[in-house]
């Protein structure tokens, strides 16, 4: 359990972890820092937040961020710590770095997965890049910009808001930043646990049969995509949720191309369904197209191979 105490320490008899930051107002990158540290003492431990700038206080921290000019303060005059691509640190990725590998243990276990320490270390840059980055280079001014924890700001009190208790925002923001985070450590340990249940050696006429519709598949194939040039995955074919029928789903170029397709279906399918479609494409069990030409689906595995070997123009 997390237990916060507004700058007054506990006797010492009732402490485990000490953890302390800045009072007043609570920002994105000390929020998320406790909620990392949370959740890497796997919520099985005692931890006191404390939150203040009284120099005797901070002196009977075990870990002590954003504040005090001590080695985790990235405000202090001696923190130069960057990151090896060259951006600097504030208090959320001090914190993800010195203990983001126990936080994604700790969800693996919990979701009784079993991953090896290099997927955690490769996943930990994952977030560190996607997630944790943003958080820190927009609190460093190195990039103003919205992120994953930009909410953390409206959980605060306004000038004109009776109750002035930044403590109690703060750990509204942090509950939902620790279950925000908890997810997106999840999505990251699912995805890298997906890779070896993709078998790239079965791609036939560009296109990839996976799990099911949720199956995280898009970073793994687009990484294969990179590497195989000449064999590319143009298509994803899954049985759909309801269990009885196919679907297909568009290959993007890329990442920052989410919404593109290296091969969309062809226009004049784009809305229609059923008959209409059936008759369009010359495939009896076809069912629809989205308009938005990346999503189609018919009645059997065979309507929506054929489906996807049409609109690459491949013949049998």
């Amino acid at each position: 359990m997390i237990k916060y105490v507004g700058g007054e320490l506990l006797p010492d008899f009732l402490k485990k972890i000490l953890f302390i930051t800045h009072s007043g107002e609570g920002h994105a990158d000390d929020v998320l820092a406790a909620a990392i540290f949370e959740m890497a003492m796997c919520r099985t431990t005692d931890i006191i937040v404390i939150r203040t700038r009284d120099p005797e206080i901070i002196k009977k921290g075990d870990v002590v961020v954003d504040v005090g000019g001590g080695e985790l303060d990235h405000h202090g005059e001696n923190f130069h710590e960057t990151r090896e691509s060259g951006e600097g640190y504030a208090s959320a990725g001090i914190i993800w770095n010195l203990y983001g590998n126990y936080a994604i243990r700790n969800v693996a276990t919990r979701e009784k997965f079993f991953i090896s320490g290099n997927q955690i270390m490769e996943i930990n840059k994952k977030i560190d890049r996607e997630v944790i980055l943003p958080v820190d280079m927009d609190d460093t001014g190195e990039k103003k910009q919205q992120h994953m924890f930009s909410f953390v700001k409206y959980f605060m009190p306004t000038w004109l808001d009776d109750e002035q208790d930044y403590d109690r925002a703060f750990w509204k923001a942090e509950n939902l930043s620790y279950k925000i985070l908890y997810h997106v450590i999840k999505e990251k340990i699912v995805e890298a646990i997906s890779i070896k249940l993709m078998d790239f050696t079965k791609v036939t006429d560009g296109i990839l049969e996976i799990h099911s519709q949720n199956f995280p598949w898009k970073e793994n194939v687009l990484e294969y995509n990179k590497i195989n040039p000449e064999k590319q995955v143009r298509f994803v074919v899954f049985k759909y949720t309801d269990g009885t029928s196919w679907a297909a789903q568009a290959v993007p170029p890329s990442m920052e191309r989410e919404f593109e397709q290296l091969i969309p279906f062809p226009e004049k399918w784009g809305g229609k369904t059923d008959q209409k479609l059936a008759e369009l494409c010359d495939v009896p069990d076809a069912i629809m197209c989205h308009k938005g030409l990346f999503f189609a689906r018919a009645k059997s595995k065979e309507g929506i191979l054929e489906m996807c070997k049409i609109a690459q123009g491949i013949a049998d």
